[in-house]
């Protein structure tokens, strides 16, 4: 029987080869977090692991419904921020769940964005050699993104999500009524990583977003999570733990993403970061000749519609350079990108060496003072 509320959810699930099933609900409310989480996960005890931003917000009230379902429920509190998820934070996440006597057979619960659920992750999976996961995303780039999959990692001071795992929640929540708190600033970073979605595989959702105020009809939204949600899910349910390549799609915009986040913290958010790093990376499919200057021209308008950052030449390269050699994806040396052929089609696995990127990126087109591109010379789509 469907309880009250839960009329327009999507259930989207995640089988993978290793047998590992992940139930995604999406436009569930967070109040029913407890039923669901005795009902897949039968667990006596459950550690809630939140930031002392959302927990307020939303933590209490996850915990009231774990505790209205019989379950025994503690709470872990971090800062918010990227640099909270170290190995230091895991270490003491593991220690109260050591303390508090969680057993192999109970479960963690993350509840906040992408920096909670990577962290929670993280310790479930190392924990007692693994225990079950639970996400509840209450932001956009983690209802969309980073609670989905199974990535789960903590950083380095000088490389992101490089000490890590593939742990898949039982379960992940999604409550469009959370994002109702989000900032602005917050929203926008989250459609960084709508506007990846489509640059990578539905060049309908990169339209919808050129003519949609999505800030003014957060509405629209349910459908645009769900949409993510899915494509995400049919990518980790063929290629989990990125043996084939497919999953790599998913990387675009965060090679060059991920290291100008770490060399420029805390300027800019995940969701900022991945924007200039799409932006980046297209330039680099530009000059390479796998795509038509205007696939620059029409993403760098998106993300300027959307408020987002898109000029590669207010980047510190060298900085950013620097972080460049410890991405997860290099190889012998060379690093790996995801190039855009189309707006909806990119190829994988490309490589270059990294002064060849970062001397392509230097040759950035957009002038400083017009902001308008200078279209390359001789330069074609092969």
């Amino acid at each position: 029987m469907m309880k009250k509320g839960e009329d327009k959810v999507r259930t989207i699930q995640i089988c993978t080869r290793r047998r590992s099933v992940c139930d995604i609900l999406v436009g569930c409310p967070l109040s029913q977090t407890g039923r669901l989480v005795r009902r897949r996960a039968a667990a006596r005890r459950a550690l809630v692991v939140s930031d002392t931003t959302v927990f307020p917000l939303y933590g209490r009230a996850v915990v009231r419904s774990l505790a209205d379902a019989g379950v025994e429920v503690f709470a872990a509190k971090i800062r918010p921020g990227e640099r909270s998820k170290t190995l230091a934070a895991a270490e003491e996440i593991c220690g109260i769940c050591s303390r508090r006597g969680l057993e192999r057979t109970d479960i963690i619960v993350a509840v906040g964005g992408g920096v909670v659920s990577d962290l929670a992750g993280f310790v479930a999976s190392i924990y007692l050699r693994g225990i079950a996961f639970a996400a509840v995303p209450t932001t956009l780039l983690a209802q969309v993104d980073a609670a989905i999959g199974g990535k789960t990692a903590v950083d380095l001071p000088w490389a992101k999500n490089v000490i890590g795992s593939f742990h898949q929640p039982r379960l992940v929540v999604v409550d469009p009524a959370a994002l109702s708190t989000l900032p602005a600033r917050q929203m926008r970073q989250g459609l960084a990583e709508v506007v990846k979605y489509g640059m990578i595989g539905d060049a309908r959702l990169c339209a919808r977003l050129e003519r949609t105020d999505v800030l003014r009809h957060r509405s629209w939204l349910s459908g645009v999570v769900a949409a993510c949600v899915r494509m995400k899910a049919d990518i980790v349910a063929r290629d989990e733990m990125e043996l084939s390549g497919e999953r790599e799609v998913l990387n675009f915009g965060h090679t060059l993403g991920h290291a100008i986040e770490i060399a420029c913290l805390p300027r800019y958010t995940h969701g900022e970061a991945v924007a200039l790093g799409m932006a980046g990376e297209t330039w680099l499919a530009v000059r390479r000749g796998r795509c038509a200057p205007d696939v620059l021209e029409r993403l760098v308008g998106l993300l300027r519609r959307l408020k987002l950052p898109w000029d590669i030449s207010e980047i510190d390269l060298n900085a950013a350079a620097a972080h460049l050699k410890y991405d997860k994806k290099v190889r012998k040396g060379r690093l790996r990108f995801v190039l855009p052929e189309a707006v909806g089609r990119v190829r994988v696995g490309e490589e270059m060496d990294r002064n060849e990127a970062v001397r392509i990126l230097r040759e950035w087109p957009y002038e400083r003072e017009r902001r308008t591109c200078r279209a390359p010379k001789g330069d074609r789509p092969s």
